[in-house]
């Protein structure tokens, strides 16, 4: 993915012209404009190429790596405010004051009427980068808000030219200074609040270390930038200052602060052989770090890789505003125009005429309507990065809000985690070294667990040979020429076990504990259980994601028994507890949840990974550490199910802001419109164009103020989803509206894809009515029809 800064964009307009520039390019696949942050992200293509692209279409753009300062532009439009109004006093003296009021003026009306010539230029001039911005985008076919402004302010200073020219009084120049003026206080207003949308991101861009102190090998200390240090090197890190890389701490002890990644306020206590993180702080103390991962390539790096491209990417529910958007400036240009006709012929009145035409240019939104979705996008992502939760992107915000079901896996998930051993049993008493051995060999948590155990008690250890993993099962190998496997508790069952192993395995079992059963050829020697606590959290995790309307599902590799004693103690219904899976049978056990309800999985993100796939939504435990690798769709640095509980909530309030913004910005120029043309003059009600100007630069600074409640919201407040996201019923017809469809063959790619679904019956498509009829067998998720078109490679409408 490239990410490029580009200048010049100001309303959804804008965005929809550089993302086709973009898509023009050869081998660009996707690309996605942020009128918030002024960014494009594309995929495919040469740089080079797709910044010509866009160079043509009116804009400049240059290569990012999503780590400069966000820039606002907030001064430059102060300054522009500040002389526009010192201009326009004067000028509203002359027109008003004395014009309607009869305040006294030392010179003669023509005189009179060449100052406010003179004075309105003025303030065009100061404003020249929204006219010649406005008047390029007009030369280039694709006018944006810039050429609305510019049209309405430009064309009453040149019919208010003429009439001065004529000997007329009757004069529009103060008009043609105050929509400038007026829009750059709105553009003031919505730029400061725009500004606070992006203070996370700016947040994590401004705890990057820039400086890093590096020991040589003689023991020298050097002060150099840190993304100049090389993996390998030690740094020294002292109280107060932050960690400049991703390391292990090989000296000394600190209370480090790791909440610009994992959002966790509470400082851990970090020695040698733990590892930290870039940008963590070190409270006291003074720790040495040997560098693993440097610069570019940190967690800190990552996060703020992962909130930049979520924050730039679209949400589906923001294509509406994209399509509106494409026609919009135009249409109301049209509109204006008509309005000027219409008005010409019903009154005679120039005057009245332009004055209409001109509000009509300067009252419609388009900057709103590209707000609505961005503004809310961001200012989620920010507070899901405040929090640990950090989305993949826009998609995924939106999709996590209409989740119904979330499947956890057990261990990690609900528990630590971090199984211990509980006891053990051996037939000769001489068995321990050898299941150590063979243990030593394994990567699996369990094995992990046996080997600091025997470590602590100071086991011998054998020579292993014919090593072998069967995932799901165990492991086995020669030890002293003779075959041994050390296996599951349920895969030794199935072997069959006698006498005191045998019960000591039955005793697990009731408890709900994990065991390990050591076989010499087909005769079991040895057993070992494990136990693993409950997660703090877990029950309070899984109390509010019931509250909230959600089915909550645990889906284990463990044994019945000890699924279902974790299912007890967190609150997860005995029913809802699928134990006993393998991990290649996880993700058709997600997938027979997903034809009720939007499903997510929620888990380690690797060993899960087929089932994270599957469901419509997969979320990851993930350390700081772990975030560059994990391709899961939400990660949750905190290793918190409570936390995706937060992550729903916040879905659920950013979809809800996007609503509100998108029905505002309709309502908006729907109402402001109709007025701005004199449709309601005849009672009284009008708009004069310095005034509509005002009221929409008002309009877009609602729509980032109304975002921004987002900050304020507790996202561990349950919130229940009002729509019901699950299915269709049996035998139901559905129809599905479909763009993209070109011809015949579009037709039945997308009447295949469908009828491979188990639930449909059969599927009537057509690519003249762009529809597709569906006939159900069984209830199956709306969810899932939709995304089945979806990746067929069409849009569903």
């Amino acid at each position: 993915m490239k990410t490029f800064t580009v200048e010049g964009m100001s309303c959804a307009s804008c965005v929809s012209r550089v993302e086709k520039a973009a898509l023009s390019v050869k081998g660009v696949t996707s690309a996605s404009a942020s009128l918030l942050t002024n960014t494009l992200s594309a995929e495919g293509g040469r740089e080079a190429e797709i910044i010509r692209a866009v160079k043509k279409a009116g804009y400049k753009a240059s290569v990012s790596d999503g780590k400069e300062e966000i820039k606002d532009g907030t001064g430059s439009i102060a300054v522009r405010l500040i002389l526009s109004v010192v201009l326009l006093l004067p000028l509203f003296y002359i027109c008003t004051l004395h014009g309607a009021f009869g305040l006294p003026i030392p010179f003669d009306e023509k005189t009179g009427g060449y100052i406010q010539l003179v004075l309105s230029l003025a303030v065009i001039a100061v404003n020249y980068g929204i006219m010649l911005s406005g008047v390029k985008a007009l030369f280039h076919l694709s006018p944006n808000m810039n050429s609305l402004i510019a049209v309405g302010s430009l064309s009453s200073f040149g019919f208010s030219v003429y009439l001065l020219l004529s000997g007329e009084n009757m004069l529009f120049f103060e008009s043609a200074a105050m929509i400038p003026t007026f829009i750059n206080i709105g553009k003031l207003l919505e730029s400061t609040a725009k500004r606070s949308t992006t203070d996370a991101l700016r947040k994590l861009i401004s705890v990057i270390p820039s400086r890093a102190v590096i020991v040589g090998e003689d023991g020298t200390k050097t002060e150099i930038p840190a993304s100049e240090v090389k993996v390998g090197q030690c740094v020294i890190v002292r109280a107060g200052e932050s960690v400049p890389v991703d390391g292990i701490v090989t000296d000394g002890v600190s209370a480090v602060d790791e909440s610009s990644v994992t959002g966790e306020s509470l400082p851990k206590v970090r020695e040698p052989g733990d590892r930290v993180t870039a940008s963590s702080v070190c409270t006291d103390g003074c720790i040495t770090v040997l560098a693993e991962r440097t610069g570019d390539d940190t967690s800190i790096s990552d996060v703020v890789r992962l909130v930049s491209e979520a924050s730039a990417s679209k949400a589906p529910i923001g294509r509406l505003a994209d399509r509106i958007a494409s026609w919009f400036v135009p249409a109301v240009m049209l509109l204006a125009l008509l309005t000027f006709g219409l008005w010409m012929i019903l009154s005679g009145d120039v005057s009245k005429a332009l004055s209409c035409g001109v509000s009509v240019l300067v009252v419609s939104c388009p900057c709103a309507l590209g707000l609505a979705t961005p503004v809310a996008v961001t200012v989620g992502c920010g507070k899901g990065a405040e929090n640990g939760i950090l989305f993949r992107n826009a998609s995924v915000l939106e999709l996590t809000g209409k989740v119904g079901t979330v499947i956890c896996d057990k261990t990690g998930t609900l528990t630590e985690g971090k199984p211990k051993v509980r006891d053990e049993i051996s037939e000769d008493g001489l068995s321990a070294p050898i299941m150590y051995s063979l243990e030593k060999l394994s990567s699996h948590p369990l094995a992990k667990a046996y080997c600091a155990y025997a470590e602590e008690k100071g086991s011998e250890r054998f020579e292993v040979s014919d090593f072998n993993v069967a995932p799901g099962v165990g492991v086995s190998g020669t030890v002293g020429g003779k075959r041994y496997s050390a296996v599951s508790l349920r895969r030794a069952e199935e072997s069959g076990l006698e006498g005191e192993i045998k019960a000591f395995c039955e005793n697990c079992r009731e408890n709900g504990d994990s065991a390990a059963v050591l076989f010499r050829d087909d005769e079991p020697i040895y057993a070992v259980s494990f136990t693993d606590g409950i997660k703090p959290d877990s029950k309070e995790a899984v109390s509010l994601l019931k509250r909230m309307g959600e089915k909550v599902f645990l889906l284990s590799g463990d044994g019945k028994a000890a699924s279902e004693n974790v299912a007890s103690l967190v609150g997860i219904n005995r029913e809802n507890v699928v134990a006993d899976v393998l991990p290649g049978g996880k993700a058709d056990e997600v997938r027979k949840l997903k034809d009720e309800a939007v499903t997510a999985m929620v888990g380690d993100g690797i060993n899960d990974a087929p089932a994270h796939a599957t469901a419509d939504v997969g979320a990851a435990m993930a350390s700081g550490t772990d975030i560059a690798g994990n391709a899961s769709d939400i990660i949750l640095s905190r290793s918190s199910l409570r936390d995706f509980a937060g992550a729903v909530n916040l879905s659920r309030i950013t979809l809800k802001i996007i609503k509100e913004n998108l029905l505002w910005a309709l309502i908006y120029n729907l109402i402001g419109i109709p007025i701005a043309a004199g449709a309601f003059s005849g009672l009284g009600i009008t708009l004069k164009p310095a005034f509509c100007a005002l009221t929409m630069s008002v309009s877009s600074f609602i729509v980032v103020t109304n975002a921004l409640r987002i900050r304020r919201f507790d996202i561990y407040k349950p919130i229940r989803q009002k729509e019901k996201h699950v299915k269709g019923d049996k035998n139901m017809e559905v129809t599905i509206n479909i763009k993209g469809m070109m011809c015949p063959h579009c037709e039945k790619r997308v009447k295949d894809a469908l009828e491979k679904c188990p639930q449909v019956e059969k599927a009537e498509v057509s690519h003249e009515k762009g529809t597709a009829v569906v006939t159900l067998k069984k209830a199956v998720a709306v969810e899932k029809l939709n995304r089945i078109v979806t990746d067929a490679g069409y849009e569903v409408i």
